[in-house]
């Protein structure tokens, strides 16, 4: 039996899992379970390091803490193994639909691009292509675009198309009486000017039937906190992207916090590595998966 201890700069070194977020774990779900110095020190031993380290990768597959953290040891390898086989069946799913689409794109064929994305709003729905099709495919137009394969007006051209795509899906929606609750300012803040994320959650709030109102990208915490006083907003909803700081955004948020109503709640998406860093639930709530935040609507009206 392994008896090495490791305090936790070290837990977070090896893992990635930020001393905070240990520290919040502890409390929430009961693990991981540090032993304390004369000090206070927080030390865990090499079972809880292992399971720690099986969390971090569950957690990078898109799965919550909530879901994982509080599992043993054997029941996290057998999610790992289920996600690892998942994921290899919706890859090979995936490039059966993404790479003609990706071709379109590369050989500027727009209407036909435009139409084959409407033909899968039109069969599968507005949220479902969001989810299965457009956002994994503004992924790898993304990772295409670094590695030098994908010109920037080829990025252009793609969010042009997208956003095109996702304002006729939304204008075929069921129209909503004003005052439709809940009520919810969309924008980014920041410095963030990615606005195609900002327009991937309106159409999840349209189905859902929310009254929005979008403010674009780029404004001014401060402007947001009053905007969303006057317009008396339910959910301020933000988007951030790969090119985010992580270390803004969690700033922007914390302020953001600070200055709205206390019935105004925040719900973030988008990059995984910014949003892991919103730990605090009081702060914002964070979701990874359309689907995640279609429940969260139905549980807001649940309650409210």
């Amino acid at each position: 039996m392994n008896n090495t201890r490791h305090s936790i700069a070290d837990v977070a070194f090896d893992t990635g899992i930020q001393k905070d977020t240990l520290r919040v774990w502890e409390r929430r779900y009961g693990f991981p379970i540090p032993q304390r110095s004369d000090s206070d020190e927080r030390s865990y031993d090499g079972t809880q390091l292992a399971r720690l380290r099986l969390i971090k990768r569950l957690l990078d597959t898109g799965m919550r803490a909530g879901q994982v953290v509080p599992q043993p040891l054997e029941v996290l390898n057998e999610l790992l193994q289920s996600r690892a086989q998942t994921a290899v069946a919706d890859a090979s799913a995936a490039n059966a639909v993404l790479e003609p689409l990706l071709n379109l794109l590369m050989q500027h064929a727009r209407k036909r691009l435009h139409d084959s994305l409407m033909v899968h709003v039109q069969t599968m729905g507005l949220s479902n292509t969001i989810e299965r099709i457009i956002s994994p495919m503004a992924a790898r137009v993304g990772e295409r675009w670094m590695r030098g394969d994908l010109a920037i007006y080829e990025e252009h051209l793609f969010t042009a198309v997208v956003q095109s795509v996702l304002l006729q899906g939304m204008s075929q929606l069921p129209l909503q009486g004003a005052g439709e609750s809940p009520k919810v300012l969309l924008t980014t803040i920041n410095n963030e000017p990615h606005a195609l994320g900002l327009l991937m959650a309106e159409c999840m709030f349209a189905q859902m039937g929310c009254d929005r109102i979008s403010l674009g990208p780029r404004t001014p915490v401060a402007d947001l906190a009053s905007a969303a006083r006057v317009m008396n907003a339910d959910i301020v909803a933000l988007s951030f992207s790969s090119h985010s700081s992580p270390k803004d955004a969690l700033s922007g948020l914390t302020q953001l916090r600070e200055q709205l109503p206390a019935h105004t709640v925040i719900w973030v998406g988008g990059s995984a590595a910014t949003l892991r860093l919103v730990t605090d639930p009081n702060v914002a709530q964070v979701f990874g998966q359309a689907r995640d935040l279609m429940s969260a609507v139905t549980q807001w009206r649940a309650t409210h």
